[in-house]
């Protein structure tokens, strides 16, 4: 079958973002996630990575001991997963290949959703956050981010993705407890697209 030259320069640009983001650590907002589960008694148990990319986070969780299902829409994040965790680790890994709206999560003790709910189209939103409140266990986190409406991708006004206001990120959580919410604005330096205006809310959040 032939592909699309959308679906081409889509996948391109991905494999653009993995090769930058290779070398980078663990994020701190999932480091400071797993020391508020430690201090909490919490053991080691079931992690979910959406949006996974090639598996920094995954590794990392796989590494402290975590049970790990790693999700992502794209094949070459998940062949790029697979190269990157120890194989004394892959017991513990589950890859799936699929988008966010057609997913289904098993009970879990913490999401980890670093900068990829954005990228779910905000017709599929609601479903797929649902989906997320369901899958948390008694006392498990979520810890992620999302973009605010003057990130930069927003003010080029793109419909594929999903932008929220500070109350808008307030209100979906209001079944959780918000024990971390930081907005974030200004000038960064982006992966592939050079210095452009950020827009971002990063919260860790607990079931009770």
């Amino acid at each position: 079958m032939r592909r699309e030259p959308d679906a081409d320069r889509d996948r391109a640009r991905w494999v653009d973002y993995y090769r930058v983001q290779a070398p980078r650590p663990p994020r701190e907002l999932l480091l400071q996630t797993l020391e508020r589960l430690s201090i909490g008694g919490s053991p080691p148990g079931m992690a979910i990575d959406l949006g996974c990319g090639t598996g920094i986070e995954t590794a990392e969780l796989l590494r402290r001991g975590w049970q790990v299902l790693a999700i992502d829409a794209q094949t070459d994040a998940i062949a790029g997963v697979l190269a990157r965790v120890d194989p004394d680790h892959s017991t513990r890994l589950e890859t799936r290949v699929v988008s966010f709206d057609a997913m289904e999560l098993p009970g879990t003790d913490l999401i980890w959703a670093g900068r990829s709910l954005p990228f779910c189209p905000p017709e599929h939103f609601g479903g797929v956050w649902g989906k997320i409140l369901e899958a948390l266990r008694a006392g498990g986190r979520f810890a992620g981010d999302l973009f605010g409406p003057r990130h930069f991708w927003a003010q080029r006004g793109d419909t594929s993705m999903t932008f929220h206001s500070p109350d808008q990120v307030r209100q979906l959580c209001r079944s959780l407890e918000l024990e971390y919410f930081m907005e974030e604005e200004g000038k960064r330096a982006t992966v592939t697209q050079g210095i452009q205006h950020w827009h971002a809310f990063s919260i860790v959040a607990r079931k009770a």
